[in-house]
């Protein structure tokens, strides 16, 4: 065999290999794309379940399900797209004849990227793969979450989105933060920065999610500046003689003073200082003054469902028990009168099915919270508005108006 003849020989082989080559990239993209297609249709089932769950209770979820199905639907039809584009290249590529012995063109580069575009990518990511999640509140996650999808689109609407999208760079990155997303499902918020088609304006979104973590984490160091205080406050009695010793009065209401800034936590330290409530002076009478207090003399008047619901949200708004901050559930019963405790229950139990307030145990008993998600509905409830959810609403119409007993 001659060199030319070999060297025809050898290119055509090495073409017929690298379209083998070709199918089996297409072939296990192709199984890829249908094992994608196959978790996401699990995802859209189980939401669709979970929706038909909550109609049958008449309760409404703490988020928009019905968006997330319907991205959910349209994942879906875009990986059965892309199956279907690679089943019709492999079958057309069974049929091809051998094609002649021509040599690909080479790829064209990739278009650059600004390196200081190309660094603050690299510092998005560094940020990312540094986070100690663990160490934080679901709704700071998922606030922290929303940061990084947003400079994450800043970044690919400044790059440009075509360029971005096939940006070696900014594919990791939108990979580490849809890990993070899928590590903590705890928050499960549809975030419209990570979503191509979306329209916003993405530098006012970053500002304003950047300023929501950082009161966030303010919110958290606060809370634990708290503690370490009240947990002092509570040494106080056994290591002083109260009220005879002075400094012991005086550490009382100094540390009372610092404890009380946090609002979560003035329940607790008003059932704490009761003993002491002569003592500690007019500073911290505040404790005891927001008590609602029912004084219906010698008629007992029943109050509506919808003015226990309203005294128990409005209670838990002004002392900021929301998300993570939780108070103990029996100072709720406190702000009621002795036969309303019955209706209380039910009241307290129709808001945690309606998913509105959160309940937890610890070694001091029952607490609760306002979920986050529902903060804007229990403030809007507490204005004699709707509260958006059904079952809250529908049982407010029960009974409407207060009579006597």
């Amino acid at each position: 065999m001659d060199t030319v003849e070999f060297e025809k020989l050898i290119n055509t082989l090495d073409l017929q290999l690298t379209g083998a080559r070709r199918d089996a990239e297409r072939k296990a993209k192709k199984e890829a794309l249908e094992r994608k297609w196959k978790q996401v249709s699990g995802q859209r089932q189980g939401l669709e379940q979970r929706l038909e769950d909550f109609a049958k209770l008449g309760a409404k979820p703490g988020f928009d399900i019905d968006t997330l199905i319907l991205k959910l639907k349209e994942e879906e039809a875009d990986l059965e797209r892309q199956i279907a584009e690679l089943t019709a290249q492999l079958s057309s590529a069974s049929v091809a004849p051998a094609a002649a012995p021509v040599l690909p063109r080479p790829p064209e580069p990739a278009p650059a990227i600004d390196p200081a575009l190309r660094m603050r990518v690299g510092e998005l990511i560094g940020d990312i793969r540094d986070a100690r999640l663990d160490d934080s509140s679901p709704d700071e996650r998922w606030a922290l979450f929303h940061v990084w999808a947003l400079r994450w689109r800043v970044l690919a609407e400044t790059i440009g989105q075509e360029i971005a999208r096939d940006d070696r760079d900014m594919k990791a990155a939108y990979a580490l933060i849809k890990q993070s997303m899928e590590r903590y499902p705890d928050g499960q918020f549809f975030i419209y920065a990570l979503h191509k088609g979306e329209t916003a304006d993405w530098e006012k979104q970053l500002e304003v999610a950047r300023l929501k973590l950082q009161r966030l984490m303010e919110r958290r160091r606060h809370r634990q500046e708290a503690e370490r205080d009240f947990e002092e406050l509570k040494a106080v009695p056994v290591r002083h003689v109260l009220p005879e010793d002075p400094e012991g009065v005086r550490l009382l209401v100094d540390l009372s003073m610092r404890v009380a800034r946090d609002l979560s936590f003035r329940d607790d330290l008003a059932e704490f200082l009761q003993p002491y409530r002569s003592h500690v002076g007019r500073e911290l009478q505040f404790l005891w003054e927001d008590e609602e207090t029912v004084d219906t003399g010698p008629v007992k008047v029943r109050l509506s469902n919808r003015r226990i619901l309203e005294r128990i949200l409005r209670r838990m708004l002004s002392r900021s028990q929301i998300g993570e901050c939780h108070g103990p559930l029996d100072r709720v019963y406190r702000a009621f009168p002795e036969h309303e405790q019955g209706r209380v229950k039910e009241a307290l139990d129709v808001l945690i099915r309606s998913g509105m307030i959160r309940e937890k145990s610890n070694a001091s008993g029952r607490r609760i919270s306002l979920d986050g998600t529902w903060a804007a509905g229990a403030e809007a409830f507490v204005a004699g508005r709707p509260s958006g959810s059904r079952l809250v609403d529908e049982w407010c119409e029960k009974e409407s108006e207060p009579r006597p007993v």
